[in-house]
This record gives C-alpha cells, sequence and structure tokens, in this order.
C-alpha cells in the first residue's frame, strides 16, 4: 500500500515542479483549506459554546423553579402555622379585660401547685406594624411537693398559647419556683370576643 501512495506523488510532483502555475495555485489551495478547517473549527466551538450557555439558562431556570417550589411550600406551611396561631391567640375587647383574663389564668394554673404565688403584669405593648398586644407575666413561689410536672402539665393545656420565656426551678431551696411567659392579645370588638 506504501508503494501506491509513493506512486501517486511522484506523477504530482513531476507535474509540481513542470508548471509554475500549479507551483503558486498549491500553497494557495493549501491557504485556502487551512482558512477553513480554521473556520469550521470557530463554528463548531461557538456552536458548543452557545449549546452550553443555552444549558446554564435551563438549569439556572430550573433552580429558580424548585427555588420557587420551595419559597411557595414554605408560605403554604408558613399560613398553616399562622393560621393555627392566629386560632389560639387571647382575644379580649379592652387591655383591661386582657389584662385580667391573663392573671386569672395564671392564678388558676398557680392554684393548688404554687405557694405563695406572687402574680406581676408588665402593661400591654403593642407589636409593631400589627394589630396585636403583648403582655408579659410572672409567676414566683414554692411548689407543692411533687406539683412540678403538674404545674408544667397546667401550663400545657392552655387553651390559648402561652410562651414561656424563661423557668427557673430550685428543688434545694425549698421548691421555688420562678417563671415568666408571654401572652399575645388581640383587642376585638363585643361581636368578634
Amino acid at each position: 500500500m506504501r508503494e501506491t501512495w509513493v506512486e501517486l506523488f511522484v506523477p504530482l510532483r513531476k507535474s509540481v515542479h513542470e508548471s509554475p502555475t500549479l507551483q503558486y495555485a498549491l500553497p494557495v489551495i493549501g491557504v485556502i483549506l487551512a482558512f477553513y478547517v480554521v473556520a469550521t473549527l470557530e463554528e463548531a466551538n461557538s456552536e458548543s459554546e452557545r449549546y452550553f450557555e443555552r444549558l446554564l439558562r435551563q438549569e439556572a431556570s430550573h433552580m429558580s423553579v424548585e427555588v420557587q417550589a420551595d419559597w411557595l411550600a414554605l408560605r403554604d406551611r408558613e399560613s398553616l402555622r399562622f393560621a393555627a396561631l392566629d386560632e389560639n391567640l387571647w382575644v379580649a375587647e379592652t387591655l383591661e379585660l386582657a389584662s385580667a383574663d391573663l392573671q386569672t389564668t395564671l392564678r388558676t394554673i398557680a392554684r393548688d401547685r404554687v405557694v405563695g404565688a406572687r402574680i406581676e403584669l408588665t402593661d400591654p405593648e403593642r407589636l409593631e406594624h400589627s394589630d396585636l398586644w403583648l403582655i408579659r407575666a410572672s409567676i414566683a413561689g414554692r411548689l407543692e411537693g411533687d406539683a412540678v410536672i403538674a404545674f408544667l402539665a397546667a401550663l400545657e393545656m392552655q387553651e390559648k398559647t402561652l410562651v414561656t420565656e424563661r423557668l427557673s426551678y430550685y428543688p434545694t431551696r425549698g421548691r421555688s419556683v420562678n417563671l415568666h411567659v408571654v401572652a399575645l392579645f388581640r383587642v376585638a370588638s363585643r361581636g368578634d370576643v
């Protein structure tokens, strides 16, 4: 097979040496072929770049759809949590009645469980950008016998939400207890209560 290639190039070489036109035309043809190869490679390269950019855009759109789906799911979960919280908010006609309702509830929790219970309430504070009011309260005293579990269960079983900010219990210091809670109130008209 090698002999065939050599046999093909011998007459071509002889023709190139004999014709000055071929001597100038072959390098021009070589340059044209080189430009064609380079142009074809550049086109293939730009096509692959466009394909890669299209893939990146598709990936970005898929990611944004996934993130959007995550946000929509989060919004739905938070809406459910807000609705549950809203159902358990304290509602009163006035702030004074709200404070009295909270104090009555805390006295009921402390009764038969906390000896010498001292209950203190702060003035209601309005939450920014909301129609809700916050009242902080504390119960201090000494737990009767093994009442710590019953005391915590009574707090947990409240129909309306009480958020425990701090609970200190000292079984070695006379079973003293100090509880700080927060209640969120909505002041509503007579028909809403």
